[in-house]
């Protein structure tokens, strides 16, 4: 399976960190983007089809708990937390299209 990846940005903001990154697997390109804030968690993995993207799963298909914490993370947490979810949906990826 040949696995590239384009781009990745991480801002963060704050109160809140936005995550993306375009994936490609066996030419098919994918659009991974996990946004998180001040008691929500977002997570969607899109596909685009030559026209439009659209929306495969989700945090939940990636059988990930939300932090619904009240609690604002630091940098490092955020980080680390974007990148574990991240890898989550590679291995969604690679399942999909095996």
């Amino acid at each position: 399976m040949k696995t590239k990846q384009y781009n990745e940005s991480y801002i963060l903001g704050h109160n809140s960190c936005h995550s993306s990154m375009i994936y490609e697997v066996d030419g098919k390109k994918f659009k991974l983007t996990y946004t998180n804030g001040n008691s929500y968690e977002r997570y969607s993995i899109e596909m685009f089809d030559g026209l439009k993207l659209n929306l495969i799963a989700g945090m939940s298909d990636l059988n990930i708990k939300k932090n619904g914490s009240a609690y604002i993370n630091t940098d490092i947490e955020n980080e680390k937390r974007s990148a574990h979810v991240h890898e989550e949906a590679r291995k969604y990826i690679k399942m999909l299209l095996s």
